[in-house]
């Protein structure tokens, strides 16, 4: 019997193909909601003071500390300034995306989508700004994919946005977590 059900579920003779597909891209967003929670409470409750900050001092030697420098200090500013323009963005974008079916796009806002292009193109770290654009165009590849009915597409699109938004996040996450450790507060 559970071996009907299972069958049941995932016959998407009817639907286009597109059930499974679907039901894995939301798994996806699942774990990378998940992923986010998690490592936002292991950051607020992370140890600071002089006990973090001398472990990053050790790790990168005396002049470790010094070596962090203005471009990391540009990275938190664009964190602070831009950095809701991402959030809103990808929430926008794992939002609509369990609502996808071939022919029917539930797009994200145009304004909502220019504003992650441009955050993504005044990062200061061209590695983080080419991680944002990536994810943005993979994401865009994902929804073309699954609206035209192409699973394969849909799958290997899905996959390397998720690529992009884990290094992203993690990346950023990094950036923040060795500035909270460099300061006497943190």
């Amino acid at each position: 019997m559970p071996a009907l059900v299972t069958a049941a579920l995932l016959d998407t003779s009817d639907t286009g193909g597109i059930v499974l597909p679907l039901a894995i891209i939301a798994a996806c967003v699942v774990i990378s909601a998940v992923a986010i929670v998690v490592a936002r409470r292991r950051h607020r409750s992370a140890p600071s003071g002089a006990e973090a900050g001398a472990e990053v001092r050790d790790s990168g030697g005396s002049e470790g500390g010094d070596d962090w420098g203005q471009g990391h200090e540009d990275l938190l500013a664009w964190q602070t300034t831009q950095g809701h323009h991402v959030d809103r963005w990808l929430d926008a974008h794992e939002r609509t995306l369990p609502d996808l079916v071939p022919g029917a796009d539930p797009a994200i806002d145009a304004a909502l989508d220019q504003a992650m292009a441009n955050a993504a193109g005044v990062c200061p770290n061209p590695e983080i700004s080419a991680m944002l654009t990536g994810m943005r165009d993979t994401a865009r590849a994902t929804r073309d994919a699954l609206t035209s009915g192409d699973r394969e597409g849909a799958t290997e699109a899905h996959s390397a946005y998720a690529r992009h938004r884990s290094d992203a996040i993690a990346r950023m996450n990094e950036t923040q977590q060795r500035a909270d450790s460099a300061t006497p507060d943190g």
